[in-house]
């Protein structure tokens, strides 16, 4: 499809020139020992011998992911920015060329937590507590990063820690989560339900709790949760979200890969209700009239938008508005079919719950899903069995509203929807109206 298609060639493009301007170079010291990647890192059965080898592709899709979603602590005029020391460090750390399996050292994944979720000085104790408290020999093992990492997470975004019964027991998926200590098993079943593990568990769907924690790992998880949530908001860029303000930035689209994504969907929205504009029909006008309320209502109609807010995740309570305005949903059609746990941002199997139910007499209407369209989503949606609702889920894929989406790093049912991606799946029920 041509939004799929922009996203990936912009992306992939932009990705292969920042690599080649960085010319980050790793330090022999803590990232250049690696081991075959069939092999388990154990603490008693460690290989210091370095093997050259070619990525596999999951790694390089995230760290591509990565590089876009960090963009932000690399540009002097935002408020990410992280400093010329900083930056040489990040970009050691963050863009190796190879994937690096050997154990990550915890004094540099302790700096890049820091520095990509700006922790202070006074919550340095919160640092040394979840994760220094657990290293040896400067190496941690998976399970006691893992549940360090997100007791971290919970202080920069809204997690609940204490996660829903039903739901994290679709983590039993996980073959060894009963080697996982009891200490720490709630926190890990959580991370696999937001797709929060790194690629190893949804590829082997082991945890491998004792052995230690890799470098490319490590940039998996924490790719994963800045592509869910994004960085964490800093005091400035706050008030500049608030107001839709220019941040100053002289990068144009081309520049900043993500942007380029964002903008190229919202232009090709803009395009498609340009065309229902100029056609004469009834039927036409109506689409294009459903497409401008959306866009307002997800405060998406100012050419001058941030590219960020574009890619800020959705309230809840706006998609329900959406819903209510533009497709005749009152809340009491759609309360009943929204759980009670579903937070406060709009998610993937939340949004498939909201557009398919029994009570509407349209093109939306919940139904059977066959054997074989449950299957194919299955097969295609990565962790399809920790959503809420399999069956509207795989309505959804079957509908076609997830083209493109699922094949994004990280994707799992439980991801947030950005503001684009809700106006993009707007525009796909649009287009399916009679």
């Amino acid at each position: 499809m041509k939004h799929s298609r922009l996203m990936t060639g912009a992306l992939l493009t932009t990705a292969l020139l920042f690599l080649s301007s960085c010319g980050t170079q790793l330090p022999p010291s803590k990232f250049q020992q690696d081991t075959p990647s069939s092999m388990p890192v154990h603490k008693t059965a460690m290989v210091a011998e370095t093997v050259a080898y070619e990525a596999p592709d999951p790694h390089r899709a995230e760290q591509d992911m990565l590089m876009v979603n960090s963009q932000p602590y690399f540009d002097e005029n935002h408020p990410l920015y992280v400093g010329k020391e900083s930056t040489d460090f990040l970009q050691a750390f963050l863009f190796a060329e190879e994937e690096v399996i050997s154990p990550v050292s915890v004094n540099d994944l302790e700096q890049v937590i820091r520095l990509l979720f700006h922790f202070s000085e006074e919550e340095e104790s919160c640092i040394r507590m979840y994760i220094t408290d657990f290293s040896q020999d400067d190496t941690i093992e998976r399970q006691h990063a893992m549940a360090g990492f997100m007791k971290l997470l919970s202080l920069k975004y809204p997690l609940d820690l204490g996660g829903d019964y039903e739901n994290l027991k679709k983590s039993e998926a996980i073959y060894d989560m009963a080697v996982i200590d009891d200490k720490y098993q709630s926190l890990v079943r959580q991370a696999y339900c937001l797709s929060f593990t790194d690629y190893t568990v949804q590829r082997d769907l082991r945890f491998r709790p004792n052995d230690l924690l890799t470098h490319s790992e490590a940039l998996s998880m924490i790719s994963r949760v800045l592509d869910h949530f994004g960085p964490p908001a800093v005091e400035s860029m706050m008030m500049a979200s608030a107001a839709h303000t220019d941040t100053g930035s002289e990068q144009s689209p081309e520049d900043n890969p993500k942007a380029f994504g964002s903008r190229s969907l919202y232009q090709e929205i803009i395009d498609y209700r340009a065309t229902l504009g100029k056609s004469k029909t009834k039927a036409s006008r109506q689409k294009a009239e459903f497409l401008t309320l959306a866009l307002d209502i997800l405060g998406l109609s100012n050419d001058d938008l941030e590219d960020p807010w574009l890619d800020d995740p959705l309230p809840l309570d706006v998609w329900v508005k959406v819903l209510n305005l533009c497709f005749n949903r009152v809340s009491e059609d759609i309360s009943p079919y929204i759980p009670q746990d579903a937070g406060s941002f709009l998610t993937y199997d939340i949004a498939a719950m909201s557009i398919f139910i029994p009570t509407d007499s349209g093109a939306f209407s919940a139904r059977n899903v066959s054997s074989e369209e449950m299957e194919a989503a299955r097969n295609a949606i990565p962790q399809f069995e920790t959503a809420r609702d399999t069956d509207r889920l795989a309505q959804m894929h079957a509908s076609g509203l997830l083209d493109g989406i699922i094949t994004m790093p990280g994707f799992t049912p439980q991801r947030p929807v950005h503001r684009i991606e809700a106006m993009l799946l707007v525009k796909r029920m649009v287009e399916s109206m009679k």
